[in-house]
């Protein structure tokens, strides 16, 4: 994991760290890049998942650093601002307003690498109740999501019906898709 020196970093220092302990924001691995299917994903919009979650990640580290280090949520750290600690600053944070789109964000955008078994879904499901998720990035998500760990973000959308209403213009183009794995995820998506 890589490491921050200093307990106040500047704006370099934590974007350095944000690029090294994340190295999946950018381009696609060469490991996938073999893959037809998370390749295809990659030129769909993965790629646009990848930024927003580096914006979020990098607007939550900015929070957290901008934390007073007299703050409780800082006893027993080195009061850095490091990605593992967003995790239980995002919960903190929710645990005082569920509508925290912030907090929200940085959930699903950790997911996004981490790849947990519901990857964020309730977050996800939430920011979109919210009005503060495009359509098309969540229909993304759940793609990178079906490829990576599993289906639970797609049967979360399925669940909801004016998320697969809007959603629909951003499958069709996945029904066209030369890899099955798209195509089969489209149909269930829009099911």
């Amino acid at each position: 994991m890589p490491w921050l020196e200093s307990e106040h970093p500047s704006d370099d220092q934590l974007r350095a760290y944000l690029d090294e302990c994340c190295p999946w924001i950018g381009q696609p691995e060469p490991a996938i890049e073999g893959h037809l299917a998370i390749g295809e994903a990659w030129s769909l919009g993965a790629s646009e998942l990848h930024e927003w979650a580096r914006g979020a990640l990098w607007n939550a580290l900015k929070r957290l650093d901008a934390l007073p280090r007299s703050d409780p949520f800082w006893v027993g750290t080195n009061n850095r601002p490091t990605v593992p600690k967003l995790v239980e600053h995002a919960a903190g944070l929710l645990e005082r307003d569920p509508d925290d789109v912030a907090a929200l964000e940085t959930q699903a955008a950790i997911a996004v690498p981490r790849c947990p078994t519901d990857f964020a879904s309730d977050a996800w499901l939430r920011l979109w109740q919210l009005g503060s998720l495009d359509v098309r990035l969540g229909v993304i998500a759940a793609l990178w999501c079906e490829l990576n760990c599993g289906s639970a973000l797609r049967e979360k959308w399925s669940g909801d019906r004016g998320f697969a209403e809007a959603a629909r213009p951003h499958v069709m183009p996945l029904e066209q898709a030369a890899s099955d794995e798209l195509r089969v995820f489209a149909t269930r998506l829009g099911a």
